[in-house]
């Protein structure tokens, strides 16, 4: 009885929060699913700020695993979103497809948008339940009124398992891009910004080895700028 009361505690918690959001964000709105927001992960922090900048008529209300079923089911019944929206990130075959289609499921439109599709040739190599895990994406997808993906890899990887009404928009964050890539030229150095993160193991080689690389890139780079 104690755990039935603490779940029903904390599913009043979860939509209570959502319906005070969604009280503070514009309408109308779009329900964004993906990304870790709110732990100082800067890519997916700069990936929320890109989306409202690309979509600016609307306001973005998150949406993720941990959202209750109690908070979808008022969402829906109340129309809080008017559409549901798979943001930027490697989301497709790599996220949990069972925690994302009930969100997007929720609402009666559902978009891609930017998407990433993890690399079959990598992840199968590293679990091998990865080919069902994205098969079983195929679903929500042809649910979804349009998919557009972050890259022509990720295309062609949804072209394999039979969806060839996908288009590729490039990562979200690119509209962020300096139009004018001669503006600054004669106030400021040329330089190269290198994001080296920690893979956790998940990449070809050692931690080590990968930063040795990174170290060498870069001495050759300035060598050759010096030249």
């Amino acid at each position: 009885m104690k755990a039935f009361l603490r779940r029903r505690l904390s599913d009043l918690k979860h939509t209570t929060a959502l319906l005070t959001k969604a009280a503070r964000t514009k309408a109308p709105r779009f329900a964004y699913v993906g990304g870790w927001l709110g732990h100082q992960n800067l890519g997916d922090e700069a990936l929320f700020a890109a989306y409202k900048k690309l979509f600016p008529d609307y306001g973005l209300l998150t949406y993720g695993p941990a959202t209750t079923q109690p908070a979808l089911l008022i969402s829906r019944w109340g129309r809080i979103c008017a559409a549901g929206v798979l943001a930027g990130g490697t989301l497709i075959g790599r996220s949990d497809v069972n925690r994302v289609s009930p969100v997007l499921e929720t609402f009666p439109i559902s978009f891609v948008f930017g998407t990433g599709v993890a690399n079959p040739v990598f992840w199968s190599s590293r679990d091998s339940s990865f080919g069902k895990r994205l098969d079983s994406w195929k679903p929500i997808l042809e649910r979804c009124c349009y998919i557009g993906v972050r890259g022509p890899m990720s295309a062609e990887v949804l072209a394999d398992i039979g969806l060839d009404n996908v288009e590729v928009v490039g990562d979200p964050v690119l509209v962020f891009a300096d139009r004018d890539y001669t503006a600054n030229a004669g106030s400021s150095t040329a330089s190269l910004g290198l994001n080296v993160g920690h893979s956790r193991g998940k990449v070809w080689g050692s931690e080590e080895s990968m930063c040795e690389q990174f170290v060498r890139l870069e001495r050759n780079i300035r060598f050759r700028s010096e030249v």
